[in-house]
């Protein structure tokens, strides 16, 4: 939130502050991203939040919740014998802040990571996180990379949440991000014997640079909901034919580092990175699986049911240093789960 916002509690009460006048309204009016306005039926000051789907409040309270949902990320691209094949791209990653904590129960989806391919070809696609219910997000899984091979039809970077790398038949384009909400950017093209890097939330994949050096994977997002900032949904990097080329890198995010005539690395599991393509012969490393994190005030009870199953940091929550805060991290579903928030 921009330190314009700082002043927003002096307003609580009235619409006034030093003879600034903030234009009145109710929270079913409309607005555009960023306007703020002050909100009659709720007697304080509000912004309005395209990408979070309406208006928020300018501080916390024990009435409102932050979410961060990330997509599964893409496999990268397994490749025949002389090739590199191009990196998974990350999930998408959705972020929504000060969003009131729906009255019902909400099922709760994680996103598998895209399975590692095994044999030459394009790579798999990660699947979506989701929220249905008594509120609705959906953060797309990551583009598969693209295959290194003699086929032109499986050396394309797969559409996705982020879009994955180009695999190595000649030059071959990475995949466009997908449609839907979140931050998300294109894979990197393939060049010579070297694959394309995965998109990341923060960037997009490198283009192969030339024929012995793999792309880059996209960078990913920084995000402080658990009262630290860490660094979710990188992209993974491309692959290349031999040990003796440069293979593409990844920076912090949990996207995995492209093989170099071996096997891609896998993504991280819990950020939505993008799994390594391949080296020559070799099978593209699992794209990581998604992640759903929301914040509520200790004050909360959260409640799992629905007979499904989930991997949590801690089922009662964690404490946020020097704030009334706790934060929920799930990093994998299985079954229907839902949440209650009471």
């Amino acid at each position: 939130m921009s330190k314009a916002f700082e002043i927003s509690q002096s307003f609580k009460g009235d619409n006034s502050f030093d003879g600034f006048v903030l234009p009145a309204n109710t929270s079913s009016d409309a607005g555009e991203d960023g306007e703020i306005r002050y909100d009659t039926a709720a007697d304080a000051p509000r912004y309005y939040d395209e990408l979070g789907q309406g208006w928020k409040n300018m501080w916390s309270t024990n009435a409102t919740m932050r979410l961060l949902l990330i997509g599964g990320g893409g496999g990268g691209g397994g490749s025949a014998s002389g090739y590199g094949s191009g990196g998974g791209g990350a999930g998408a990653m959705v972020e929504a802040d000060d969003i009131d904590i729906p009255a019902g129960a909400f099922t709760i989806v994680v996103g598998a990571g895209g399975a590692a391919k095994a044999s030459w070809g394009q790579g798999n696609n990660g699947s979506d996180t989701t929220i249905t219910g008594s509120m609705t997000y959906t953060a797309k899984g990551g583009g598969a990379g693209g295959g290194g091979g003699s086929s032109s039809s499986e050396n394309t970077g797969g559409v996705g949440g982020s879009g994955g790398g180009g695999g190595e038949n000649g030059t071959r384009p990475g995949g466009e991000a997908g449609t839907g909400s979140g931050f998300k950017f294109a894979g990197g093209s393939s060049a010579g014997n070297s694959g394309g890097g995965g998109g990341g939330a923060g960037g997009a994949g490198q283009d192969a640079p030339g024929s012995s050096v793999g792309g880059d994977g996209g960078v990913g997002r920084a995000n402080d909901i658990t009262g630290s900032s860490v660094t979710y949904a990188s992209g993974g990097g491309g692959g290349v034919n031999t040990s003796s080329m440069d293979n593409g890198d990844v920076t912090a995010g949990g996207g995995g580092a492209g093989g170099a005539g071996s096997n891609g690395s896998a993504g991280t599991n819990g950020t939505g990175g993008g799994g390594g393509g391949a080296g020559s012969s070799s099978s593209g490393g699992a794209g990581g699986t998604g992640l759903i994190l929301f914040r509520v005030a200790q004050a909360k009870t959260v409640t799992f049911g629905g007979g499904g199953t989930i991997t949590q940091t801690n089922a009662n929550g964690v404490n946020i240093s020097g704030t009334n805060d706790k934060y929920y991290e799930i990093t994998a579903t299985s079954g229907t789960c839902t949440v209650t928030i009471t």
